[in-house]
């Protein structure tokens, strides 16, 4: 992809994209912070991560008490990046915070996206149109607004990085390439990739070099040591989703270069096809014409697709995608700007306008794809996060529990108790004081809903715990009190859908 110089940004263009980036930044902050008060967030993983920050301001480094079995946030993911946010939470300390941060740092990434579309194709506005697509991406906005995670950053990292690579900047290109390591464990192979480019394409042997070796050294560093040293199972513990490649990182490393069949099979496999098709919809396929960019997000591309947990490949509603979207993005300049130049046949006057038609049809691609999928009142049937009588209640209820009681909770409402030294998802419950309970919200990390009322029943019923809340499907226990309620556990999931 070659890029071309480009003069200053027109004021009208510069304009239009303050005005995407601040409307981008305005609706999802307004998003998340309904969504929380809705009790829409949840303990995997904005309650996770939020207590692993407090307590991290508390002398011990992303400790967190929420899961069976874990004591540390990096036996979850290797997420070096929240240690820099540690400071923001001393100031505050609050979930909502995390993921207001999370919308500022993903908006941001829209500024390489139209730094590459203005230079390739010489003009302010198809930046400013694939900037546009960027942030409309059902994908990214997805990311956005399901909780937070460190992963959902890499994006814009990555945007920055790929920005800096087709420019030769190559100390700002390892500069974003380290905040997007940072970022969770598999994301150095990303940086990998783009090392092989620098390599193979742009022939800078010592930079390339050194971008593979350091992107190979963190990796094995963070899966082979930092996380096994912190798992429970002295492994990395998704590795369970990788069952048909084989039982430990090692052997499905292995697998994926001596097995390339299977992993075909697998990641072709009829469930997942969708998910190939639908990566490169919103960009109209352009990203195909551009296989050099578009290949680079292959690790993460096999990641989720060879998983056995279908999260990582339902592409519009949760984060795994994240960091694949700025490749599909710049690859999709690249893949416009080689096919308008081949429709021109070398006649400078008729590129401008296949670009110009090309353009349009990305587009309307990408708001054709918004409509069905986006997070905005675009899309159909879009529905504003908004708290209830039912929300109002269980923030009272939340508000009996003293601020520095070890605590049980559903998971949508791990998020409002997080900021304490053991805050357990029910389940858990350990020595939990007390125990609270939302019927009406999401029942995981239970089978189903009535696996959650079976539980809670159990609890009410032959423990040590007394009832002191009970309303609207929501309970709250106390150890060693004696209810004060006469409610029946019989009917704790009466009406409740």
């Amino acid at each position: 992809m070659a890029i071309r110089p480009k003069s200053d940004v027109s004021s009208k263009a510069r304009w239009s994209l303050i005005v995407l980036l601040c409307g981008f930044t305005l609706y999802f902050i307004a998003y998340v912070i309904f969504r929380h008060a809705a009790f829409d967030t949840a303990g995997y993983d904005l309650g996770n991560v939020s207590q692993s920050m407090w307590n991290t301001l508390r002398g011990k480094p992303l400790a967190m008490t929420t899961m069976q079995a874990v004591s540390s946030r990096w036996a979850l993911h290797f997420e070096p990046i929240l240690l820099l946010f540690v400071p923001l939470y001393a100031v505050l300390p609050s979930p909502v915070m995390l993921t207001v941060l999370q919308v500022l740092v993903v908006a941001a990434g829209a500024l390489p996206i139209f730094w590459l579309g203005r230079r390739l194709f010489g003009s302010d506005w198809a930046g400013v149109l694939y900037a546009g697509v960027y942030l409309m991406y059902p994908a990214l906005q997805a990311a956005v607004v399901f909780d937070f995670h460190g992963v959902t950053l890499a994006a814009t990292f990555l945007a920055f990085a790929l920005w800096a690579l087709l420019q030769r900047r190559y100390v700002a290109f390892g500069v974003a390439s380290l905040l997007a390591m940072s970022c969770k464990e598999d994301m150095p192979l990303l940086v990998l990739m783009m090392g092989l480019y620098i390599l193979l394409i742009q022939r800078q042997w010592q930079v390339g070099l050194v971008t593979v070796a350091i992107s190979v050294i963190w990796f094995v560093m963070a899966n082979f040591v930092i996380i096994p040293a912190h798992s429970p199972i002295g492994d990395n513990i998704h590795i369970v989703r990788y069952g048909d490649l084989g039982d430990s990182m090692d052997e499905v490393i292995v697998s994926v270069f001596t097995r390339p069949l299977r992993v075909l099979v697998v990641a072709f496999e009829s469930t997942r096809l969708p998910y190939w098709l639908l990566l490169t919809m919103p960009v109209a396929f352009t990203s195909l014409l551009d296989p050099a960019i578009f290949l680079m997000a292959l690790p993460t591309l096999a990641i989720n697709t060879l998983s056995s947990n279908s999260a990582t490949y339902t592409p519009d509603r949760f984060h795994y995608t994240a960091p694949i979207v700025p490749f599909i993005v710049v690859s999709s300049i690249g893949g416009v700007a080689r096919l308008s130049r081949w429709l021109a046949r070398d006649e400078k006057k008729l590129r401008s306008t296949w670009r110009n038609r090309l353009l349009i049809v990305v587009v309307g691609a990408s708001l054709g794809y918004h409509l069905m999928a986006g997070y905005t009142p675009l899309r159909r049937g879009f529905q504003w996060p908004t708290p209830d009588a039912h929300d109002v209640m269980a923030g009272q209820m939340l508000e009996k529990i003293p601020t520095q009681a070890s605590v049980s909770a559903a998971n949508s409402l791990v998020p409002r108790l997080s900021n304490r030294s053991h805050i357990f998802i029910f389940p858990k419950t350990e020595d939990a004081e007390y125990v609270a309970i939302d019927t009406r919200s999401s029942y995981f990390p239970f089978g189903d809903r009535e696996e959650l009322c079976a539980a809670t029943r159990q609890l009410m019923t032959g423990s040590d715990y007394g009832t002191v809340f009970f309303s609207d499907g929501l309970i709250l226990l106390r150890r060693g009190v004696s209810d004060q309620v006469a409610e029946s556990p019989t009917a704790l999931c009466d009406g409740v859908p």
